[in-house]
This record gives C-alpha cells, structure tokens and sequence, in this order.
C-alpha cells in the first residue's frame, strides 16, 4: 500500500506530460538535470510484481515498473 501512495505522489508531481517521446514514452527528458533523470530511472527500475487471474488461477509475473506501465498502457 505505502508503495502504491508513492507512486501516485511521484506520478502526480511527474513531468512525463513533457518527457514523453515516441522512442522512450516513459523516458525522462533529456535536458532535465542529471539528478532528477537518475531518480527516475532509479523508479521506474524498481522490481514489481503483476499479478492476472488466468481461469480462476492467480498468475505473477514480476517485472520493472517501467514494464509494468508499458504493458497497461497498451491494454
């Protein structure tokens, strides 16, 4: 839960209405300063765990977070 509240907050306050390109959608953009670019991709680096129920079977699937983002994104 704390970690779910802390990806609203970050994606609140994100700049990825700007950072986004067609290569990278989830890239931070290039000319941020290079800290605020390594918090993010320490983010969106962050392991997660997706979890799908496959007729009535519970399925996990751990991946990155950016992957998580991509995958939903495109549903």
């Amino acid at each position: 839960m704390k970690a779910a509240v802390i990806c609203v907050a970050l994606l609140a306050a994100s700049p990825l209405a700007t950072a986004q390109s067609v290569s990278d959608p989830l890239g931070v953009e290039v000319g941020q300063p290079p800290e605020i670019v390594q918090i993010w991709e320490d983010f969106y680096n962050q392991q997660t765990m997706d979890v799908e129920v496959i007729d009535g079977i519970c399925v996990q699937t751990p991946m990155s977070m950016r992957q998580f983002f991509n995958f939903h994104r495109t549903k």
